[in-house]
C-alpha cells in the first residue's frame, strides 16, 4: 500500500495490510497512534528512556502479532492501549 493510500485508510484497513507485512501501512499507524501511546505511558513512567522503551516495545509486539490479531475482537486502538498498559504498569511497579 502507497503511502498516498495509507493516509486515506481506516485503522482496520491498516490492519489486515499490517498483517501482510506491509511496512507503509505500519508506519501509518506508528505516526497515528505513537504520539497517544507514548503520552499515556508518560503519565505512569517517569524515566524517559524507559517511555521510549515500552512505546517501540507496544509497536514491535504490534507488528509481530498482526497477523494473529482478531480483528473482530476490537480496535487497533483498543490493542495498542491495552498493550501499552500492560508494559507501562510493569514499568512503575517495578520501580
Amino acid at each position: 500500500m502507497d503511502t498516498a493510500r495509507c493516509a486515506n485508510s481506516t485503522d482496520d484497513e491498516l490492519l489486515a495490510a499490517v498483517a501482510v507485512g506491509d511496512r507503509d501501512a505500519f508506519s501509518e499507524l506508528y505516526d497515528r497512534f505513537a504520539p497517544h501511546v507514548f503520552a499515556r505511558v508518560r503519565s505512569q513512567v517517569s524515566d524517559l528512556l524507559r517511555v521510549d522503551e515500552i512505546t517501540r516495545d507496544v509497536f514491535l509486539d504490534f507488528w509481530r502479532q498482526a497477523p494473529r490479531l482478531d480483528r473482530g475482537a476490537g480496535s487497533v486502538a483498543t490493542w495498542l492501549f491495552t498493550t501499552e498498559h500492560a508494559g507501562a504498569s510493569r514499568a512503575a511497579s517495578a520501580g
